[in-house]
């Protein structure tokens, strides 16, 4: 009896995690979303110049992480307007 008890106990609150993850906001992206966020490359080529990043990959990963900021502020600003308008 309370082997089953605790079963499902376990069950519900696994599923009640799990959907709590799922609407969670993903933090990390794949590359393949990274790939798909727009383009920025006015600010992308100022905050992550050739003369402050020798390496093509370090130069990358920079880029990568300005277009997500700025994916990201763009996506909260837009929030902010659904839920004021």
């Amino acid at each position: 009896m309370i082997k089953n008890l605790t079963i499902i106990t376990l069950v519900i609150l696994s599923l009640g995690l799990g959907a709590a993850y799922a609407e969670s906001p993903q933090t990390s992206y794949t590359p393949e979303q990274i790939k798909e966020m727009p383009r920025f490359s006015g600010l992308e080529n100022r905050r992550c110049p050739k003369s402050r990043y020798r390496s093509v990959k370090k130069r990358l990963e920079c880029k990568h992480e300005v277009r997500i900021e700025i994916f990201e502020k763009r996506q909260l600003r837009e929030a902010e307007n659904t839920g004021n308008g």
